[in-house]
Formats: structure tokens, sequence, C-alpha cells
């Protein structure tokens, strides 16, 4: 996650979609576009051999208005995407050191550690949560078949413990 400084912000205004400014993430990883007019506009962010992903649709109300800062994720090897609070603001939250099987996954996924899960939660990208459920188990399969192929996060509670992995389903 952020900060990561030197990565291109491109801003487009839609509709139609069109570049009108474009700076760099400084070394605290903000970036900011001033005196903007009312308007609807995209941020995106680019990396140099990485996919460039929409970050975010903003909706600029009121005169010379700014906005900085908005959250983003790179996985290195594959994609830049956007970073909901509930997947940056959690700051104390381990890699689960159980099974996690397939990874990537279709229509199952398996989970089992030698403790016992109390819930599990799988969000997108973008934050919004997919799934959740309660659990009383040291193993347990979710129905993975509702989901659209993409990059997941998945939650795991154990006791007061909270656990974090990417997971992906093709």
């Amino acid at each position: 996650t952020d900060p990561i400084a030197g990565l291109d912000v491109i801003l487009d205004r839609i509709p139609p979609s069109k570049t009108i400014a474009r700076t760099e993430t400084d070394f605290n990883g903000d970036y900011i576009f001033n005196y903007l007019p009312n308007g609807v506009y995209v941020v995106s962010i680019e990396v140099n051999g990485l996919i460039t992903d929409t970050l975010y649709k903003v909706t600029v109300t009121g005169s010379d208005t700014l906005f900085s800062d908005l959250d983003y994720c790179i996985d290195t090897a594959k994609q830049i995407f956007g970073c909901h609070p509930t997947l940056t603001s959690q700051k104390s939250i381990n890699k689960f050191n159980g099974e996690i099987s397939p990874n990537p996954f279709q229509n199952n996924l398996n989970i089992s550690n030698s403790e016992i899960i109390d819930q599990i939660t799988i969000y997108n990208i973008l934050g919004e949560k997919f799934i959740e459920e309660k659990v009383n188990s040291t193993q347990l399969q979710i129905n993975t078949s509702t989901l659209s192929n993409g990059v997941y996060i998945l939650y795991i509670q154990q006791g007061k413990s909270t656990y974090r992995s990417k997971i992906i389903k093709r």
C-alpha cells in the first residue's frame, strides 16, 4: 500500500473520457489536483510494466476544489488497484499461516488451520464485502461460485487475532 513515490497519476474527465492532468506521487505517496471545475473524474495510477487500472470515480462540486491521497494498492507482479479503507485502516493484521487452497480458486475455497476459525470475510479490492461467514471449525469449504474472476482479500478471525490473505478467482 502507499506511500510509494514516483508513480504516474492520471486525471480523466468524463464524459467523454479526456485526460486533463498528470502528476506523480510525492515521497509521502500523495498527489494533488488543484482548481478542478465541477464534474466527474476518474483517477488512474500507472507503473511501468504493469496494467493501469481505474482507481476511483470522483465527483467534484464547488469551485477551486482539490483532492489528494486516495489510497491505492499495488501487486508489484500483476496490477494496481484501489484500496478501500476497510483494507488499509487495520494496521495490526498478519498473514495467515494456515492453509488456503487452491489459490487461484474457481468455485470452492478450502481453509484449514490448527486453531479454530471464528469468522471469514471476503472483500473485493474496492472494499465491497462479498462473503461473510461465522465459523467454529478448523476446516471449512467456501462456495465461491458467485464471485467474478479477480483479486480478493480474505480476512480470517481467530479469537482476538485477524489474518489477511490475497486470493485470486480464475
